[in-house]
């Protein structure tokens, strides 16, 4: 009895995250094209970052127990160090938080 529920529950194929294109954008419906068309995706990002993926991003997409969601977009390689954060919009604007403690607003220090 227990090696056949033991069996069972190891051999179960668990749903992967897949990636894709963002074909549509808006709050609370994006749609990647992955695996095939995941729609009315809700965007999951960590507390206090609300950001939804642009059209044409790559981005990932997480089946949850209930529901699909999109965990963000492929980053694409910047000269950020481990530990730093940079925040870049769309439209170019940007703040980068140094290991060093210096912070940038649109390649401009601030502070010190």
């Amino acid at each position: 009895m227990w090696i056949t529920e033991n069996l069972s529950k190891n051999t179960i194929n668990k749903p992967t995250a897949t990636s894709g294109n963002v074909v549509v954008s808006e709050i609370g419906n994006t749609e990647i094209v992955a695996s095939g068309l995941h729609r009315g995706l809700e965007c999951v990002t960590p507390y206090g970052v609300f950001s939804i993926p642009p059209v044409s991003e790559k981005a990932v997409v997480l089946p949850l127990a209930d529901k699909e969601v999109c965990v963000g977009v492929i980053s694409e390689i910047a000269s950020v160090q481990p530990g730093e954060i940079l925040l870049r919009s769309k439209g170019g604007a940007e703040v980068y938080l140094k290991n060093d403690g210096s912070v940038y607003i649109n390649g401009v220090k601030v502070g010190d």
